[in-house]
């Protein structure tokens, strides 16, 4: 809520921006303050009028028939708030418009209003008394019926106003035609100004003089009338004019658009759009700028030689023997009398040229909006509303009481501004617009705090105090710097969730838990430290957890963060079979998925050495094999760990297998040639042999031919070449373990024992023969005893 508590106060909308800064202050902060500065100031001839931002008029300087406050002050060296309790309460006033005599203002709804002398009915009130020290309403009945006023200027004796339909009109004095209608004496009240020269024209602004009006028409012409007694209508042969004529445009107008027209008592001024300034009238001080004191009936061009050259002119304003002029770049310039120092130089030489106003450093770096010169001073209203004044102050017409004469600008006497947050002032005030102020913040407490402003209370301004409800915070609520972030942990292990925050206050904390994916939360009872750290459970996985600061500023909540909790790890027992040789045995399947490593192992068997080797345990037999001896079993324990440091240990159980060995002898002996034989090599661990591969035959030689039969039966058959023959065997187990193992053979013939073979057919072949065949029969019947025995023997192992 916004609030103005003041004399003649009203409602106004305000802003602070930033609306927040730290405890420690000196944070510039820009507070909406209407009224804290001007948006216009006229002259007259020893006054000002004045209009604030918040729409409260002040008056200043001297006039015979009061300033327009309630106690009808004549004379004030301050400015003092004119009396808005009347016809004015609840009016927004736009535009001013005074002579001295009296004042006029424009409303926003088209309403005129006016106070001071009357004598010639030029308040328009319809009223026959001599003045009104307060403001009175002009007559909006009549010739303003259905009318929107939206122009208005005050003469000595006449005012003039136009409306929005492009109507000119007038009332006061007509001694010399300057209302424009020749038919009447004086009027009351407005009246249409006549004359065919208007007919079809839309009016746009009015100025004028003491015994003269002027008009400018939207098509950029300018049009006079009432007295010529110094060729102030700009024409020639004319002694008075008592309807509109148009200026002389065959000179230096020719051709030109005018934009801006002023007048004053004898003087008439126009400003073209393309920069420049034409003047005509009186010129007994060098007010038309030309370079002479020469009247002139006809426009002349101020002359390019004075200060501003050739540069262009955005706006003008003629006083009763002085011109001020605002140039594009937002320098001034005046020429004309300098007796009162109007002519801001910092000298008293009167200039029949511009000569630059001396604007100072403080004046020089802001920018002027509105410019206004009278008989013996000036004023100008800047973008940030301050005012600036020079020139003779006997009837305090420059709003500071202490300079009796400035002959460079000066800073009119400003309401004073001060702005108190929560009860403690700021400090560095200064005025941004009429209705911005700047200002640094002081330190405070964390609070939410009023921004007070008040305005005035020095000079002739009243106090006024504008409120804004909780309309700036010091501190902040907290900022979090740390968020929590997931966690992933093994069961049992401790997990630590972190989330920090700042502001003016340390705020406090409290975690919090859900364990419906965030539907829901529930305070950690004690959990109010920056870091939560609890021993994680398998049933917490999934569980979300978060922090909330708080402080008397407002709180903020942390992201949120998820717990993963991870079974224990499993070692489980291993069972294998490994072959006599270094064997590398995987624990789990793809350590990097699991997540698992080997710690260490505990060899619990001195008949191998076992170690680590890439997450495998590395298993190296170095038992020697006795005869009977097939199989090896070693033992040891190992640990593994998850990512989390987790360990569990396991066992493990290795049979080691021998690797398989040939009993049977590798020499066959005598083998006769065309002779056929077949054995079993008498494997060792014959059980761990192979099915599909479990023989490879190399024949070295070509005296006979060795091959694998079935069963694993060797046969072997000597060809028809005696001599030593020789070939290999290797053996394959299940493990891929071998064993190789070289048979030779002495290839023979018959009666190779040095006994001459008998002849085929002989009786004593056949006899010798048959003796051989049985023999042989007996031989077998031998040797099948003895494999019989044998192999009982072997049973009986």
């Amino acid at each position: 809520m916004v609030l103005w508590s003041a004399i003649g106060g009203a409602v106004s909308a305000v802003g602070v921006t930033p609306a927040q800064g730290p405890t420690t202050g000196g944070t510039r902060v820009e507070v909406n303050a209407p009224g804290s500065g001007f948006t216009q100031i006229v002259t007259h001839r020893s006054g000002s009028v004045g209009l604030l931002s918040n729409g409260q008029l002040y008056a200043w300087g001297r006039t015979n028939y009061g300033l327009g406050d309630t106690a009808g002050t004549r004379q004030s060296s301050v400015p003092i708030p004119v009396d808005m309790s009347g016809v004015l309460s609840g009016k927004k006033i736009t535009r001013i418009a005074s002579s001295g005599n009296h004042t006029l203002v424009l409303a926003d709804d088209g309403t005129v209003y006016s106070w001071g002398y009357n004598g010639y009915g030029q308040l328009g009130s319809g009223s026959v008394d001599t003045f009104s020290a307060q403001p009175v309403a002009v007559d909006m009945g009549g010739a303003f019926a259905g009318k929107m006023v939206v122009a208005i200027h005050a003469s000595a004796f006449h005012s003039l106003a136009v409306t929005s339909d492009g109507g000119i009109y007038s009332w006061g004095g007509n001694d010399f035609g300057q209302l424009g209608n020749p038919f009447l004496s004086s009027s009351r009240v407005p009246v249409p100004v006549g004359g065919n020269e208007l007919l079809d024209k839309t009016v746009v602004a009015v100025s004028g003089g003491d015994y003269h009006s002027m008009a400018l028409t939207s098509d950029g012409r300018v049009y006079t009338w009432g007295t010529n007694t110094a060729g102030q209508l700009g024409v020639t042969g004319v002694y008075t004019a008592g309807l509109p004529i148009a200026v002389d445009t065959s000179g230096v107008l020719s051709g030109k658009t005018v934009v801006q027209i002023s007048g004053s008592m004898l003087n008439s001024s126009a400003l073209t759009e393309d920069g420049k300034v034409y003047t005509w009238g009186l010129n007994v001080s060098g007010q038309l700028g030309n370079g002479t004191v020469d009247d002139s009936s006809v426009p002349v061009a101020v002359s390019p030689t004075g200060s501003f050259g050739d540069a262009p002119i955005s706006k003008i304003s003629m006083g009763e023997e002085t011109v001020l002029a605002l140039a594009e770049d937002g320098t001034l310039h005046a020429w004309g009398s300098n007796a009162q120092h109007q002519l801001g130089n910092g000298g008293s030489t009167s200039s029949t040229i511009p000569v630059a106003v001396d604007m100072g450093s403080t004046l020089g770096r802001q920018v002027v909006q509105t410019i206004s010169v009278t008989y013996i001073h000036a004023v100008v209203v800047t973008d940030t509303g301050e005012a600036y004044a020079w020139g003779n102050n006997d009837f305090g017409g420059l709003g500071s009481p202490s300079v009796p004469v400035a002959a460079t600008p000066i800073l009119l006497t400003m309401p004073d501004a001060a702005v108190l947050f929560g009860g403690v002032p700021g400090s560095s005030v200064t005025r941004i617009t009429p209705e911005l102020l700047s200002v640094l913040s002081p330190a405070h407490s964390p609070e939410i705090v009023n921004v007070n402003v008040t305005l005035g209370g020095n000079a002739g301004y009243p106090t006024h105090v504008l409120t804004h409800t909780d309309g700036y915070t010091f501190g902040a609520a907290p900022t979090i710097t740390t968020q929590p972030s997931g966690r992933s942990t093994g069961e049992g292990r401790p997990v630590s969730f972190t989330a920090t925050a700042t502001g003016d206050t340390t705020p406090d904390m409290q975690w919090q838990e859900s364990r419906d994916a965030g539907e829901s939360w529930s305070d950690l009872a004690g959990e109010t430290s920056e870091t939560l750290t609890f021993t994680a459970e398998r049933a917490a996985s999934g569980n979300r957890y978060r922090a909330v600061f708080e402080n008397p500023l407002g709180s903020v909540t942390s992201n949120q963060a998820a717990l993963t909790v991870a079974p224990e790890p499993i070692a489980d027992d291993i069972d294998v079979t490994i072959p006599d040789a270094t064997t590398e045995i995987p624990v789990f399947e793809e350590p990097s998925d699991t997540g698992l490593s080997l710690v260490s192992v505990s060899n619990q068997s001195g008949e191998a050495d076992i170690t680590l080797a890439n997450d495998r345990i590395l298993v190296t037999p170095t038992h020697e094999w006795e005869a009977n001896e097939i199989t090896l079993t070693v033992v040891a324990d190992y640990t593994l760990q998850d990512t989390y440091g987790t360990r569990a240990t396991g066992h493990l159980s290795a049979t080691v297998q021998r690797p398989p060995v040939a009993r049977a002898p590798s020499d066959l002996g005598r083998v006769t040639v065309d002779e056929s034989l077949s054995f079993d090599p008498r494997i060792l661990n014959n059980a761990a042999l192979s099915e599909t591969d479990s023989t490879v035959i190399s024949v070295p030689t070509s005296l006979g031919i060795a091959e694998v039969g079935v069963d694993n039966l060797i046969s072997y058959r000597a060809g028809t070449t005696v001599g030593s023959d020789a070939f290999t065997v290797t053996y394959t187990d299940n493990l891929q373990q071998t064993s190789t193992v070289t048979y030779t053979a002495e290839v023979i013939r018959y009666g190779d024992n040095g006994k001459s073979l008998p002849r085929t057919g002989d009786s004593q072949s056949q006899l010798y023969a048959a003796g051989l065949f049985l023999g042989a029969v007996g031989a077998i019947l031998l040797l099948w005893g003895w494999r019989l025995r044998r192999r009982g023997g072997l049973r009986t192992q």
